[in-house]
């Protein structure tokens, strides 16, 4: 055979195979779980508490016993995405949706938007005690980090290269970051890393910051508002005097590029008195960013009819924190974690900051990178897509007034 002939069905070999691999890299999806754990019970807010949360141990305390009722009311799990105690399946086939179910199903349909080569072949809550208090939240992370092992124990066996990623809200985050210890200590240890910890509002602590550093963690993207004057509000269960928003610099664990912070600005028109306006043109903008509660709460979740039929709407203290006016309203700010952390990874460097102002009246997103004034107008999600989103919610949410 001669060398031209060779090379002549060389060529047409080529060509025949290319197709076929171009494809394999287009049908090529990554498979996740996504995990869902909750913030602290709402009864540290109660004042008559306040000298007990400064104790080392509250397990035999009033306080412990009263927030153990309130974790363990129906109502508390209603209110936002959690379940019972412990590791526990969404099921995703219920017709009247609770606050998790209603998260998880439209957590995924943001994540499909932005990554559309990632499924998610199953969502999970970690129900933990919600006490305000570094201890307990330790013991808490022991029994997460056990129940997380045998889950992908059982789920590697059908699904060898699954990936885990972990949505923590507020003090949920430092419990996740309380597992690294286990991690690190566990005789036994399966051949399983978290690859994405999107953490929300979460309480940055002396106890935990350098956690985020280990290895367990692949990456973490944490998100925060200023508008939230809770994250930082937290010098009971630290050593520290309170809670910081960042994970810094210092002595002790300089900062990774595994971490990454993205803040959160929410801003909408404003018309000539400076009010809310979506349909205006004004180039005047007001800030709506979200607080604490307009992270994780859904508006209208956390009322409940009261007095039987006839009575009134009785709301519960979270949902007396959700703004009426919030641009998002009503669905939290964490919802647009996927969509953030897009931008973030496609349009900034490795400064490891990034402030992202969304618009959701335009659809745009501001985006620049932190300390700096360069920014990037970007399409992000419409006004349409978003009431779609509402329109997925709301009806759950109204069922659920009623049949509470």
């Amino acid at each position: 055979m001669s060398k031209k002939l060779q090379n002549t069905l060389f060529t047409i070999l080529i060509c025949s195979i290319m197709p076929t691999l171009g494809d394999q890299k287009h049908t090529h999806h990554d498979e996740w779980i996504n995990i869902i754990v909750h913030g602290s019970v709402g009864s540290a807010m109660e004042f008559k508490y306040f000298f007990t949360l400064f104790k080392d141990d509250v397990s035999k305390t009033a306080y412990h016993k009263k927030t153990s009722e309130h974790r363990h009311d129906p109502k508390w799990t209603k209110n936002h995405a959690a379940q019972g105690l412990g590791l526990k399946k969404i099921d995703s086939s219920a017709e009247h949706k609770t606050a998790a179910q209603l998260f998880a199903q439209l957590y995924d349909s943001m994540q499909r938007k932005f990554y559309p080569d990632q499924t998610c072949i199953g969502s999970y809550t970690y129900g933990w005690s919600g006490v305000v208090n570094h201890k307990q939240r330790c013991k808490d992370a022991a029994d997460f980090y056990k129940e997380l092992k045998e889950l992908m124990q059982t789920i590697k066996k059908t699904h060898a290269q699954i990936k885990i990623r972990i949505i923590a809200y507020s003090h949920g985050g430092n419990l996740v970051l309380d597992m690294a210890p286990e991690h690190t200590n566990d005789p036994n240890p399966t051949n399983f890393v978290i690859n994405e910890l999107v953490l929300i509002a979460t309480p940055v602590q002396r106890e935990t910051d350098c956690y985020a550093l280990h290895p367990f963690f692949e990456r973490i993207y944490s998100i925060y508002s200023r508008a939230d004057c809770v994250q930082k509000a937290d010098c009971f269960s630290t050593a520290g005097f309170f809670s910081g928003r960042l994970f810094c610099d210092n002595s002790r664990c300089p900062c990774s590029k595994a971490v990454q912070h993205i803040e959160l600005k929410v801003t909408m028109a404003a018309n000539k008195d400076l009010k809310p306006g979506p349909t205006t043109h004004s180039k005047h903008r007001i800030d709506r960013s979200p607080g604490h509660i307009e992270l994780w709460y859904f508006a209208d979740l956390c009322e409940y009819l009261c007095n039987g039929k006839g009575g009134s709407y009785q709301p519960c203290f979270e949902s007396k924190l959700y703004r009426p006016y919030f641009p998002l309203e009503p669905l939290p700010g964490a919802l647009l974690a996927p969509g953030l952390i897009f931008l973030l990874q496609n349009n900034a460097s490795n400064c490891g900051s990034i402030v992202i102002d969304v618009q959701p009246d335009t659809g745009k997103a501001i985006v620049r990178e932190k300390h700096t004034s360069n920014k990037q107008l970007i399409d992000f999600i419409s006004p349409k897509e978003l009431d779609q989103l509402r329109d997925e919610a709301f009806p759950h949410l109204k069922k659920h007034r009623i049949m509470s």
